[in-house]
């Protein structure tokens, strides 16, 4: 498993761990928006990351 794979994994993981909370007393939107922005957070480091380990190959 690629580390970008890991990554998508692992922003799922936290969407899904979201939904579920929202499903609780906490308050829903808080959870999900928390959860959606941790997650892109993720992707876009994972991106990053795959971009930065691109270019070091290519030089």
């Amino acid at each position: 498993m690629s580390r970008l794979e890991f990554l998508l994994e692992t922003a799922q993981y936290i969407v899904d761990f979201a939904r579920s909370l929202a499903e609780g007393p906490a308050e829903p939107r808080l959870v999900i928006t928390s959860a959606l922005a941790t997650s892109a957070l993720i992707v876009l480091i994972a991106i990053r990351s795959y971009v930065h380990e691109r270019k070091q190959r290519a030089s």
